[in-house]
């Protein structure tokens, strides 16, 4: 079993790896070690889809000897990662894997020697791009912290795979490559979300020579889109009201999950501000949606002051751009719920320790003891955590007088 905080950190160190290379096969390499290491798992492959063949092609793994993975390909549906590319789902086996009716033997990879399986799309804008699988040798339960940071892995992946691209077309000095590096390594080192995201927005200014970046999240209940982050010092962009979540330009994007180009904002019936559109010099809008998985989290909104016709690449980087920002929300999120958990156990074991002296000084039962220090709590509006904390403090200090 492995513990969340080593998942964080798994994850983490994940974006970080895709931050400082630019070799596609040397990230999945890298990406690969490092969540073998963590997960104690003696296989992890990475297979990539083509296209052309309808094949998936075993790319990285732990597997060192390079004559073994070049030979290794599967027909979508063939066997169980073959399985997971045709269904475009999860598979979880914590047992008896080779037994699966769907296994299909990989004489290379001696797969049949492992008992456990886990095998994930890896899925970029709707499209499958290949499949992430792990392995253990003896039976494995996975926990559902490491289903959820695996999963993220996997969500990972697909960024990288654009990158790569964009790279062989491009100049390794090129503006738009060197910004999305700049962006993953702001992911893997800042600790919060709002300075997370109003540097991303800065960076893809930056990067796309426009006149405004804005970030707008839907709301937990999926209704309203908020702008969340925008490096426009203009208080009258700022102070734009909410927007429903099917409301303007924005709400199409959301609707469509599918990047819109508007050419002129002031002149299109959907746009909902106008006067500030106006008022900024507001012209040309190219909108992004934020997903991970089949889940929209927001858009990202790039303007400029002038008429301009975004271009093929002007999209795909923004998509990676997006891509990445959805992850580091997702990131976020992630650690604060592991800190909450981590904080809500320390309290847990304070209370228990708490419990004990009671019941052993005052021969009461848990639930007395329990019900002491809740209602402690209660009367003096303090914590039950405090409460606690007091009652073991005063038994250390009487120990130390005895």
């Amino acid at each position: 079993m492995t513990d969340s905080t080593a998942l964080v950190r798994l994850f983490k160190h994940a974006v970080k790896t895709i931050a400082t290379n630019y070799d596609l096969e040397n990230v999945l390499k890298q990406i690969i070690n490092t969540v073998s290491e963590v997960t104690a798992a003696e296989s992890c492959n990475i297979y990539l889809f083509n296209n052309t063949t309808n094949a998936l092609t075993l790319v990285a793994s732990k597997i060192q000897t390079t004559n073994r993975t070049q030979t290794c390909s599967l027909k979508i549906g063939e066997g169980l990662t073959g399985w997971v590319a045709q269904h475009k789902k999860p598979l979880i086996i914590n047992n008896n894997a080779p037994h699966d009716a769907r296994f299909k033997k990989i004489p290379a990879l001696q797969e049949d020697s492992y008992e456990s399986f886990f095998a994930a799309p890896i899925i970029y804008h709707g499209e499958l791009h290949g499949v992430f699988n792990l392995q253990h040798q003896l039976p494995h339960v996975f926990t559902d912290d490491e289903i959820l940071m695996l999963s993220l892995i996997t969500d990972l992946i697909g960024g990288p795979i654009t990158i790569a691209r964009l790279i062989s077309d491009s100049q390794r000095s090129d503006k738009q490559v060197q910004s999305i590096s700049r962006i993953s390594e702001v992911i893997s080192s800042s600790k919060y979300l709002d300075e997370s995201l109003f540097l991303i927005s800065t960076i893809s200014a930056e990067m796309m020579n426009s006149h405004v970046c804005s970030i707008m999240l839907l709301d937990p209940s999926g209704k309203t889109l908020s702008m969340t982050a925008t490096q426009t010092l203009s208080e009258t962009f700022k102070s734009k009201p909410d927007l429903k979540a099917h409301q303007g330009i924005s709400g199409r994007t959301i609707a469509t999950r599918k990047p819109i180009i508007i050419k002129d904002v002031t002149k299109d019936a959907d746009f909902m501000f106008p006067d500030i559109a106006k008022k900024e010099q507001l012209c040309s809008m190219l909108s992004v949606p934020m997903q991970i998985k089949d889940r929209i989290i927001g858009v990202i909104n790039i303007y400029t002051k002038e008429p301009y016709d975004f271009t093929e690449k002007d999209i795909t980087v923004m998509q990676a751009v997006a891509h990445q920002t959805a992850i580091a929300i997702e990131n976020t999120q992630l650690i604060a719920e592991t800190e909450k958990t981590r904080e809500a156990l320390a309290t847990r074991k304070l209370i228990d320790r708490a419990k004990g002296i009671l019941m052993e000084e005052n021969k009461l039962t848990e639930s007395q003891a329990y019900t002491i220090i809740h209602k402690k709590a209660m009367d003096t509006r303090r914590s039950m955590k405090e409460i606690a904390d007091a009652i073991i403090t005063a038994k250390e200090i009487r120990d130390m007088k005895s």
